[in-house]
């Protein structure tokens, strides 16, 4: 007795699990032509161009591979199609330009022929266009800025043209000052920066032959003035300087003053200047810089 109940159970177990194998089995099956049938949907719509809702049946279907459907490559295509009609050209090239479908009909191989070659012919034009935009674009940001620099170098020049040169005055604008343009004789020295030598340009501005105005520059830019303007029409001998360099210099070229009534340990006659600046200005050639005119010209007093 015991045996036929035990058996019975077996049987019953066995049953049940041949059920359930079955009852997976047909879900499974019911699934699969579910997705068959979404699928086969799909690619009709496709073929009719109706790409938007053939691209949100794919997306419905889950990311189980199937071996007869090539559902990436169709949502690809839809997407392609997609970007197209909304002229992105880039989304729908980047989509097409190497995508190949399997197991589909010859309608959409056909369509991806088809398709290939006009995104790819826009797609050249498009580069086309936007190399010509860029262009533009480009030369009209050039063209903004050169009026802007313009501008800014009017009202540049028209406050210079107010200004005496000043230290820190780029050279090149040396002659567009309310002085006018300088003597046409250049003096020259050298100016000594960090030991290395560069040759010094001396600007003299005169006012009949009356030097009324000196610009020092070195490295295309104003380093030291001497302001004889107020001096000279005061008749004092003396001058005012600015300068935006303690540098050493040695000269080429320079006049000397002299005068019988000096030392022999005076030979330049420091002591007749009120100030080492002119004492400087008028000796630069006879001195190693500023610093040892100074020293003379304490020296004398």
């Amino acid at each position: 007795m015991k045996k036929i109940v035990k058996r019975s159970i077996l049987i019953s177990l066995a049953l049940l699990l041949v059920a359930g194998i079955a009852a997976d089995r047909y879900i499974a099956h019911q699934n699969m032509l579910e997705v068959k049938a979404t699928y086969q949907e799909a690619v009709e719509l496709a073929e009719q161009d109706s790409y938007e809702e053939a691209y949100e049946l794919l997306e419905q279907i889950n990311e189980e591979h199937y071996a007869d459907m090539d559902i990436d490559g169709m949502i690809s295509l839809c997407q392609a199609h997609m970007s197209y009609d909304e002229d992105d050209i880039e989304s729908a090239y980047s989509g097409v330009k190497s995508l190949n479908l399997e197991n589909v009909s010859d309608d959409i191989l056909t369509d991806l022929d088809s398709f290939k070659e006009q995104v790819t012919a826009d797609y050249e034009v498009y580069l086309e266009e936007k190399a010509i935009a860029e262009s533009e674009a480009a030369e009209q940001r050039a063209k903004e800025k050169a009026e802007r620099e313009a501008a800014q170098e009017k009202s540049f020049l028209e406050r210079l043209s107010k200004q005496v040169p000043y230290v820190g005055l780029s050279e090149e604008y040396i002659g567009k000052t309310a002085l006018g343009a300088p003597s046409s004789t250049v003096r020259h020295n050298t100016e000594m920066v960090n030991g290395k030598a560069y040759t010094a340009n001396l600007y003299d501005f005169k006012s009949g032959n009356t030097t009324i105005f000196t610009a020092r520059c070195v490295q295309g830019e104003v380093i030291q003035v001497w302001d004889k303007r107020d001096k000279v029409s005061s008749g004092s001998s003396s001058s005012s300087s600015s300068s935006g360099s303690s540098s050493k210099s040695s000269s080429s070229s320079s006049s000397k003053s002299s005068s019988s009534g000096s030392s022999s340990k005076d030979q330049y006659n420091a002591s007749d200047y009120d100030d080492p600046e002119e004492f400087y200005y008028d000796h630069y050639d006879d001195f190693d810089g500023y610093e040892d005119a100074e020293v003379y010209w304490e020296d004398a007093q």
